[in-house]
């Protein structure tokens, strides 16, 4: 029973660290793009 549950929460620790990382790249992704079109705007 022990077994299980701490795969269980592995799993669930697993998606999180899943789930953050794609939130962060998605961050990083975000303001690389946006970055050009601030400077775009600042010489505007």
């Amino acid at each position: 029973m022990e077994i299980k549950e701490n795969k269980k929460i592995a799993k669930a620790t697993f998606a999180d660290v899943i789930k953050f990382k794609v939130k962060w790249i998605f961050k990083i992704l975000w303001s690389v793009i946006n970055y050009p079109f601030d400077l775009f705007d600042k010489y505007i």
